[in-house]
């Protein structure tokens, strides 16, 4: 079974890495240039309207199954539910918009490289 993230802001936070690498920007800074660098770039601010598009891609060694993929489903919607709530608390307007790749029929590539887990 695939590790899931235990709680809403950790799931939020791989949405948003996750949006932002498809979106083409850059991978994140070491934190003391990430602060350095706060405010900067195409997505400065979360708001307005994200589209997020869950993939699901496998490979023969390890597959999802039909009921991983609605757990991590459950946890993008807490995740951007959570991320609703906090934005509503600053008074910005957020909405999240999506689709699923390979939530009905299985995407397998032969081989998928695994990282070390730490997000680096």
């Amino acid at each position: 079974m695939k590790r899931f993230f235990e709680t809403p802001l950790k799931t939020a936070v791989l949405l948003l890495y996750l949006a932002g690498v498809c979106a083409g920007l850059s991978a994140p800074a070491p934190l003391a240039e990430a602060r350095d660098a706060y405010g900067i770039g195409s997505a400065k601010t979360l708001e307005g309207s994200t589209y997020i598009l869950k993939c699901f891609i496998s490979d023969y060694r390890d597959e999802w199954s039909h009921e991983e993929k609605l757990i991590v489903i459950n946890k993008y919607h807490e995740a951007t539910n959570w991320l609703k709530e906090q934005a509503f608390r600053y008074n910005v307007r957020i909405s999240f918009t999506g689709g699923n790749f390979g939530l009905t029929n299985d995407v397998k590539l032969d081989n998928i490289e695994t990282g070390t887990g730490s997000g680096l």
